[in-house]
């Protein structure tokens, strides 16, 4: 339904076209049930306007099927007049008239609307339908009333060109649900992810192939004491390493040389690990992971806790606890 309200722009030029059209054949031909038609036509679109404003303050407080459903129905109900009043247009021009410009153009101008419908309409199977019938059967019945055997070909030929239309409409109908479902799947996905991430116990940062950062999670910004609350998608290496230098995790004189140590591991693929020792006196190791897309993860933990251990347990197995002696 937000597809049908979306586009303002394509229902004005469209309805703006056609009603200078049916002013021009009103002129040309001099019949005032034309200027009627044009008239009618310029009211419908003025009122359909109106509506898709009114929809567009109101659409945060659509909450529910059956509210989003109505406004479905008035949309549909409103197109369909439309139609029936373009239709009615074309039929009226070869039953009041024996003008060979005034009929070719409004049969064309109206031919050429209905084409656009899928492109506009496709999102409701019902609105797609009582527009091609709209229009469809009245010029339909222009040309038999125009009379003769070709003119009746004619009519005949019209028909498989309304099923396919119907059969795009449904198509495009297909993508947009297709794109709506993934875009939904892709989020709940995306909500996941971000969860998973940022309750994970490393620091986690993922470069693209040009080596810039474009994932991370808030176990980063704690682990390297770094400002939080920005956005630091698209960083450098060397951008990230001085926002270290400023928070005091590393000194000035290490930034460049740690830039220049990760930038050629995320260059050659080396996944070989490294400690960091910070300015508080915590020790960082981090990892490397190459991916297909030439990108790596970079995994940053903090393994003061058990790099203690593993001296307290080194000492205990080389000195005696009670007396220190080797």
């Amino acid at each position: 339904v937000d597809a049908l309200y979306s586009d303002l722009r394509s229902l004005f030029i469209g309805s703006a076209a056609v009603s200078l059209a049916a002013l021009l054949t009103a002129w040309k031909t001099g019949e005032m049930w034309l200027s009627a038609c044009a008239i009618g036509l310029i009211v419908v679109t003025a009122l359909r306007a109106v509506d898709m404003r009114r929809y567009a303050r109101i659409r945060p407080s659509l909450t529910t099927v059956e509210a989003v459903r109505r406004w479905e129905v008035r949309y549909i109900i409103g197109a369909a007049i439309y139609a029936f009043q373009l239709g009615g247009w074309t039929f009226l021009t070869f039953y009041l008239t024996d003008d060979p410009f005034g009929r070719l153009f409004a049969f064309a101008v109206t031919l050429a609307y209905m084409v656009g419908t899928p492109g506009r309409n496709f999102a409701s199977d019902r609105l797609v339908k009582a527009q091609i019938i709209g229009e469809g059967v009245p010029m339909s019945a222009a040309l038999f009333y125009a009379g003769g055997f070709y003119y009746a070909v004619f009519g005949l030929c019209l028909l498989p060109f309304f099923l396919a239309l119907v059969l795009i409409s449904n198509r495009l109908r297909k993508t947009l649900l297709d794109a709506v479902v993934s875009a939904r799947d892709i989020g709940v996905l995306a909500t996941r992810f971000d969860t998973a991430l940022n309750n994970m116990p490393h620091g986690l940062c993922m470069f693209d192939a040009d080596r810039r950062l474009v994932v991370s999670n808030r176990r980063l910004v704690d682990i390297l004491g770094i400002p939080d609350g920005r956005d630091r998608r698209g960083q450098t290496v060397r951008e990230l390493c001085l926002d270290c230098v400023e928070a005091g995790t590393i000194l000035r004189s290490e930034a460049d040389a740690l830039a220049d140590d990760i930038e050629m591991r995320l260059k050659g693929g080396d996944t070989r690990g490294f400690t960091l020792l910070k300015q508080d006196g915590r020790t960082l190791n981090l990892t490397f992971q190459s991916m297909a897309n030439g990108g790596s993860v970079v995994l940053i933990e903090d393994i003061t806790e058990r790099k203690s251990a593993e001296a307290r347990i080194s000492h205990l197995a080389r000195y005696d606890s009670l007396t220190g002696l080797p």
